[in-house]
């Protein structure tokens, strides 16, 4: 409660779930414990941490203080036109998109009968996770291939990790460290097409022939 109030919008996760599941964005006290509770019911515990306005989000693969792999998490989105509701684009999607799962749409109520501005971007999910939706991209940029190295490093240094995700997003200003995981998380990724599962394929030979030296 004491979060919520210095912040506003806080993110409740239970911590063993991966994929998005079991995370909340609570803006009231109220959801703030309909959060907990659920959450309280299968865990012990649960990470807390203030909601930001994500402009990117990024998954890095960091083994023994290398750089394996960066990519980008897309959200998919509509485009206003001007004239259609946030409704009909979202039919407008589905047929576009016959196998998305609409169970991964995050559209709140009184959001579908707005007109959307022409040109006006409208994410269907507040969540970056490839398993909801999501899409990725390899990064290619050396900047930014740059700019996140050297934060995912110094991140898997800081606890002493040698095989993780680092997990950073990008708001307004700055870059951020969301999470570690103990795990690569690139399941999602590697079926995505075969270039992808060639990558992902070789990254895990890496971390168990680092086991044997």
């Amino acid at each position: 409660i004491e979060l919520l109030n210095k912040y506003n919008r806080l993110v409740c996760k239970i911590n063993k779930v991966s994929g998005g599941g079991s995370v909340y964005r609570v803006s009231n006290q109220f959801e703030l414990e309909k959060a907990a509770h659920q959450i309280f019911g299968h865990s012990s515990t649960m990470a807390v941490c203030p909601f930001y306005e994500i402009e990117s989000e990024f998954r890095i693969i960091v083994l023994n203080d290398t750089i394996k792999l960066i990519y980008s998490k897309i959200i998919p989105f509509v485009e206003g036109n001007g004239v259609s509701t946030i409704r009909q684009l979202l039919l407008s999607y589905m047929l576009e998109h016959p196998d998305y799962n609409i169970r991964n749409f995050y559209i709140p109520e009184d959001d579908n009968s707005i007109v959307l501005e022409k040109g006006k971007r409208f994410d269907l999910n507040w969540k970056h996770n490839l398993s909801q939706g999501a899409t990725s991209l390899i990064i290619e940029d050396t900047q930014v291939i740059k700019d996140l190295s050297d934060l995912a490093l110094r991140a898997a240094s800081a606890i002493n990790i040698e095989f993780a995700s680092v997990d950073i997003i990008k708001t307004k200003d700055k870059y951020l460290i969301m999470e570690i995981n103990s795990g690569s998380m690139i399941e999602h990724f590697s079926q995505v097409n075969e270039s992808n599962y060639t990558i992902a394929k070789g990254i895990y030979a890496d971390a168990i022939k680092s086991m044997f030296k």
